[in-house]
């Protein structure tokens, strides 16, 4: 069974018809082609996937997935609309992609004496972990002051061992300074047990 998830994959056509919104697999934005994530940069829990099985499979599935009750808020996709038609989505990417890397600036230079694996761009970074302590227990320790990771254990398919590591979300915090907050926990949790 093939599972794609189409959460990148959002596609917004204004190019002819600026009423017009259709949905295609579509990976990337591409500037000045009309091409634009809406779901990827203002609604990253929303997600959609198309199933390709084995024609022995197709009814089964069909059927259970008949019975899911899956479907786009109205008020969302009014707004996605509205944001659209008005021209301002160009303006939110812009305003996203700054306030990102401007985070990851930030997670850079707290983390500069430990091993954060990611790039400028992207809303979340993986530290790894010294030691012998797990990404469970430091994510359990984190959660003890107030700060939220997410161990790598979480995200291990199938039975391989997972890195020593945490995931770090360097777009959750409101406020630039709630993750410097966070970052400063996260150091002295490294410093007190790795």
């Amino acid at each position: 069974m093939i599972i794609r998830d189409l959460v990148n994959a959002f596609k917004i056509d204004h190019t002819k018809d600026k009423e017009a919104i259709t949905a295609h697999v579509y990976l990337k934005y591409q500037k000045g082609k009309g091409r634009f994530m809406f779901i990827k940069i203002n609604s990253t829990g929303v997600r959609l996937a198309y199933v390709a099985v084995p024609s022995q499979f197709r009814e089964p599935i069909s059927k259970a997935l008949y019975n899911l009750n899956i479907s786009v808020s109205t008020l969302l996709a009014e707004l996605a609309a509205r944001t659209i038609v008005s021209n301002q989505f160009e303006v939110l990417v812009e305003s996203h992609r700054e306030q990102t890397f401007r985070r990851n600036q930030v997670v850079d230079r707290y983390l500069a004496d430990y091993t954060c694996l990611g790039v400028e761009t992207g809303i979340f970074r993986w530290l790894l972990l010294s030691g012998k302590i797990t990404g469970a227990e430091f994510e359990t320790l984190a959660a003890q002051q107030g700060v939220q990771v997410y161990a790598a254990e979480r995200f291990v398919v199938g039975n391989s061992c997972p890195e020593r590591a945490v995931r770090v979300s360097v777009c959750a915090p409101e406020t630039l300074e709630e993750l410097e907050r966070g970052l400063i926990i996260l150091i002295r949790l490294l410093n007190e047990f790795t």
